[in-house]
């Protein structure tokens, strides 16, 4: 036989709106009961379940201690319930676009999370209670004013993502190099001025992300994630590359723009993967010979350097699509571009050409030629009869 109490629980546990009101004004009537059964005193549920009911956050396809799912972002929130605590079952947890300054510790509930998004909040600090969400495999933290990381984050041992741009790091937070499984992690548009060299800890990196922060060097521990697939060092202060960039041998997409380099080391013939180099607004001189061994190449830019020449190891770059030598210092272009047989985009613009030479007639799948300002006195009509080319002058 169902006691009060055990009817009480059954309205509380409901999918009908109706019956959890019913349940919540019987529960005023057993509050040692409810703070024993639940750990939170009735009127704790009241405020749960009125601000899931006002922000429609509650779908009523299953009890509301049952849901799996909560999205609460968009609301302007400014404090998250503490009662937050009670929805144990909770998988995946949205609060992105809110104005929360902090976290309740009895977030340390959620043990079942597996995603937390607190992006695009005011977090100055994370509760050392986050240490307790071990299932979390997913943490979005991207624009708050977070400037570390609580000690007790190192436990989220199945951590893959961490995002972290725009917030205020000046230093890589310590704690980081002990979350081994981490897939990805996000530092951009912070005010890194450094790597430490315990970085190398995170040899499970397929992507790291440091564009928009203040790095003048690299550690040559870097050469040790070399997992690495994705790097992106964009906007950064960057003089030079260290040799061991050269140990990335699964990296397939680099990112080098706005920086300060004035070479380009030649140990990155070893990134025979590479499939997209981009290094805009440098200061470089000259490339390579070695430039040419990274034949799977699809994309390379040079726009915004210092150029004068190519390397005649182009020609071995048989892949490429893309060819970026915008504003640079080029009076002749190499008759070797011509044998770059899938070049479909080459961006010549702001250079000091005064011809083209016509092999670039070669050039059959060739679809945009973009040579403004420039003082070309003509353009070889062989290469104006190519079939598929818009030309841009």
């Amino acid at each position: 036989m169902h006691t009060e109490f055990d009817k009480l629980l059954l309205l509380l546990r409901s999918t009908d709106e109706a019956n959890v009101r019913l349940g919540l004004q019987l529960a005023a009537n057993y509050p040692e009961e409810i703070k024993a059964h639940f750990g939170y005193a009735p009127h704790d549920i009241q405020d749960l379940f009125e601000m899931l009911i006002e922000q429609k956050a509650w779908g009523f396809d299953t009890s509301f201690w049952e849901m799996e799912q909560l999205d609460l972002s968009d609301r302007d929130l400014v404090v998250l319930s503490p009662a937050i605590g009670l929805l144990q079952n909770l998988r995946e947890l949205y609060l992105e676009n809110n104005h929360l300054q902090s976290l309740p510790t009895e977030i340390s509930a959620l043990q079942n999370l597996t995603e937390l998004y607190l992006h695009d909040n005011q977090l100055q600090n994370l509760p050392a209670a986050i240490g307790t969400l071990q299932n979390l495999t997913y943490i979005n933290l991207y624009n708050n004013q977070l400037q570390s990381l609580p000690l007790e984050i190192v436990a989220l041992q199945n951590l893959t993502h961490i995002n972290l741009p725009k917030n205020q790091f000046q230093t890589l937070p310590a704690e980081l190099s002990a979350l081994q499984n981490l897939t990805l992690l996000d530092l951009n548009n912070n005010q890194l001025q450094s790597l430490p060299v315990e970085i190398s800890a995170l040899q499970n990196l397929t992507e790291l992300r440091l564009a928009n922060n203040s790095l003048q060097s690299l550690p040559a521990e870097i050469g040790t994630l070399q997992n690495l697939t994705t790097l992106n060092l964009s906007y950064n202060q960057l003089q030079s590359l260290p040799a061991e960039i050269g140990a990335l041998q699964k990296l397939k997409v680099l990112h080098l723009n706005y920086n300060s380099l004035g070479h380009i080391p030649v140990e990155i013939e070893a990134l025979q993967n590479l499939t997209y180099l981009s290094l805009e607004n440098n200061q470089l001189l000259s490339l390579p010979a070695e430039i040419g061994a990274l034949q799977n190449l699809i994309y390379l830019n040079f726009d915004n350097n210092q150029l004068q020449s190519l390397p005649v190891e182009i020609v071995r770059l048989q892949n490429l699509s893309y060819l970026h030598l915008e504003s640079n210092n080029f009076r002749r272009l190499p008759v070797e571009v011509g044998t770059l047989q899938k070049l479909t985009r080459l961006y010549l613009d702001n250079n000091d050409l005064q011809s083209l030479p016509v092999e670039l007639a070669a050039l059959q799948n060739l679809q945009e030629l973009h040579v403004e300002n420039n003082p070309l006195v003509s353009i070889p009509e062989e290469i104006r009869s190519l079939p598929n080319l818009t030309i841009y002058i």
